[in-house]
């Protein structure tokens, strides 16, 4: 196709050499204008299918791009059920193999002479006590198996035993008895509230925190450090032209040691020594030594 101007140009070659009237003047005038407008709308046409063009591009970059992550997203899901397929195929396999263990075992048992099958029957009691936290064995180091002292927390005791006064230049000693009653917080450390009386001229109540230097063993030795209120010793008084007797008492601090023994899952043995330091006029220091069997709550 030959341009506007090109054809203009050649209409004016053909033209050159004679006299121009006004008609073809304005023929060729009005053939300039056309060709420029039909260029002005040729570049507009270009300049919007470039526009169309990048747009087009765009959209096909983001449609790319999302099927990209869509496709990742799925294999990323197939190969998380491809773990968790091998984890319970392995899971299944070692099911099996303890399965076949177990059944070996015991035809090994019934080929052996007596003899030897009640030693395997007593190592597999003995496997089973330790399972449950229960040794046969005293082990005063060793960590409980199994179920702890903070499986059952609470506890309710009784206890007896001996106890002795020593206030000014004098002693009295008697029996001691009562009743107590904890709590196990943690590992470390308890809360105990005991009730005392003694024949050795003192009683009352009292409330202690326990602290265990160790943790979940069977043989669990503990410090205590407390507050109470006691009664301590007592005083003639003249009454009413009669002597009576009035005992005194007052502010108390038990400080004192002892353990918890494991003896089964709900019952322990607790072993105690304890000076109720009883402050007045005089200080009383009354010590007690004491045995108890504690019952084990949740």
């Amino acid at each position: 196709m030959i341009g506007g101007n090109a054809c203009a140009q050649q209409m004016f070659d053909g033209y050159s050499n004679d006299a121009q009237s006004p008609q073809q003047k304005q023929k060729i005038k009005l053939h300039d204008k056309l060709s420029a407008t039909f260029d002005s709308f040729s570049q507009k046409i270009k300049e919007d299918n470039e526009v169309h063009k990048k747009a087009f591009e765009q959209e096909t970059s983001v449609r790319a791009l999302q099927e990209v992550e869509r496709r990742a997203e799925a294999a990323e899901r197939k190969e998380r059920w491809r773990q968790e397929n091998l984890l319970f195929e392995q899971e299944l396999q070692e099911q099996e193999l303890l399965r076949w263990q177990q059944i070996q075992e015991k035809e090994a048992q019934k080929r052996l002479p007596p003899a030897e099958t009640a030693t395997l029957d007593a190592h597999e009691q003995r496997a089973r006590d330790q399972r449950a936290g229960i040794d046969a064995r005293v082990r005063v180091y060793e960590p409980l198996l199994g179920k702890g002292w903070l499986d059952y927390p609470y506890y309710f005791g009784v206890f007896g035993g001996g106890g002795r006064s020593f206030f000014d230049e004098h002693n009295v000693n008697g029996y001691a008895g009562g009743f107590t009653i904890g709590r196990h917080k943690s590992d470390h450390w308890g809360r105990e509230f005991r009730v005392l009386q003694s024949a050795s001229s003192f009683g009352g109540f009292d409330v202690s925190v326990l602290w265990y230097p160790l943790n979940t063993v069977e043989w669990r030795p503990y410090v205590r450090f407390g507050v109470g209120v006691y009664s301590g010793e007592t005083e003639n008084i003249l009454r009413g032209g009669a002597w009576e007797e009035e005992r005194k008492g007052g502010t108390a601090i038990p400080l004192g040691a002892g353990l918890h023994y494991w003896c089964t899952e709900r019952l322990a043995v607790q072993v105690d020594v304890t000076d109720s330091i009883i402050f007045g006029e005089p200080t009383t220091h009354n010590f007690t030594f004491t045995t108890g069997i504690i019952l084990r709550i949740r």
